[in-house]
C-alpha cells in the first residue's frame, strides 16, 4: 500500500529497461483494488518519499480487483521534473536503475494512491 493507506489490495511490478533502445517495459499486477482505479504512475522518490508522477501508465478507468497493465514507454512519455532532478529520459533511467522510483496505482477510494512499490534491480 502507500505510505499511510491501510487497504486489502497488493500488487506487484516488473520493470525492464533495454540500455541499447532506452525503452522501458512494465507489467503491473494488481489484486484486490475495492474501488476503480483512477490513474497509474510512476513517481519519483525514495522509499520513505513522495514525489511527483514522472510517466503515465494509464489504466482504463474506473477498473477494479485484480487486472494487470502491460506496456512500453520512451523518453516521449516523460514528464520532466527538473526539480526533482528529472531533466530528461536519461535522468529517468538513472533514478529507475538507482532505486528511487516507485509505481502507484491511484484509486477513488484512496485518490493519493492506493498501491505502492519501490522498483529496485533484481539479481
Amino acid at each position: 500500500p502507500a505510505p499511510g493507506v491501510v487497504t486489502g489490495a497488493t500488487g506487484t511490478a516488473e520493470v525492464f529497461v533495454n540500455l541499447a533502445t532506452n525503452a522501458v517495459t512494465y507489467t503491473v499486477r494488481v489484486f484486490n483494488l475495492p474501488s476503480g482505479a483512477t490513474g497509474g504512475h510512476f513517481h519519483v522518490g525514495g522509499p520513505t518519499a513522495a514525489g511527483p508522477v514522472v510517466v503515465d501508465l494509464a489504466p482504463p478507468a474506473n477498473i477494479s480487483n485484480d487486472f494487470t497493465l502491460t506496456g512500453t514507454v520512451s523518453a516521449t512519455a516523460l514528464r520532466p521534473r527538473p526539480d526533482q532532478g528529472i531533466r530528461d529520459w536519461e535522468d529517468f533511467i538513472q533514478s529507475l536503475i538507482g532505486g528511487q522510483v516507485y509505481v502507484n496505482i491511484h484509486s477513488a477510494v484512496n485518490p493519493g494512491g492506493e498501491t505502492r512499490g519501490q522498483l529496485t534491480v533484481a539479481p
